[in-house]
């Protein structure tokens, strides 16, 4: 267990000199940022009205598009700093040390799903907090909102959409 902590501790070291964890830290508030108050600002200043049936749809595509995105990316980041240690050959290098090339890679899928997880919690509960009334329409009788989620489905839904991380990471590191 201790081998695994020094590890953590050696990725949150490195965390700002690896570009593809830098990404992985940045992409939750620079997707807040898009579709949080871009796409509305930009949506309401082309004169579609924030009541049209447009404007909420176009909401609803975008916001299931970026959580979904969200998880395919860390987890192609995660198959593509695999393809890095592979090349660069540090997976050789960890051959020699108590953790096994096995133990290794089920870390580095860990830590990204942990990391996805965070992001995705930090994505939806920011739009919860600071953006829902764009995120809050009626179509018909039916009403849509975050208003009517609640912080367990957020953190259930958090957890089930970063399965898809070690999955997509798997798939990119073994196909090369």
């Amino acid at each position: 267990m201790k081998k695994y902590l020094r590890l953590i501790g050696y990725e949150l070291k490195t965390i700002m000199r690896d570009p593809l964890n830098l990404f992985l830290l940045i992409y939750p508030a620079f997707m807040f940022v898009l579709i949080g108050w871009l796409l509305p600002l930009a949506l309401t200043r082309g004169g579609v009205s924030d009541t049209s049936f447009a404007y909420s749809l176009t909401m609803l595509i975008a916001f299931v598009v970026i959580i979904a995105v969200g998880g395919f990316a860390s987890g192609a980041l995660l198959g593509f700093s695999l393809l890095e240690n592979k090349d660069e050959k540090t997976i050789n290098s960890i051959a020699v040390t108590p953790i096994t090339i096995t133990g290794y890679v089920i870390f580095k899928s860990l830590y990204t799903f942990g990391f996805a997880v965070l992001g995705t919690l930090f994505l939806v509960l920011s739009i919860k907090w600071w953006a829902s009334d764009a995120y809050s329409f009626t179509y018909g009788t039916m009403q849509f909102g975050f208003d009517n989620l609640g912080y367990g489905e957020i953190i259930f839904f958090s957890l089930v959409s970063s399965l898809l991380v070690p999955a997509v990471g798997t798939l990119i590191a073994s196909a090369a």
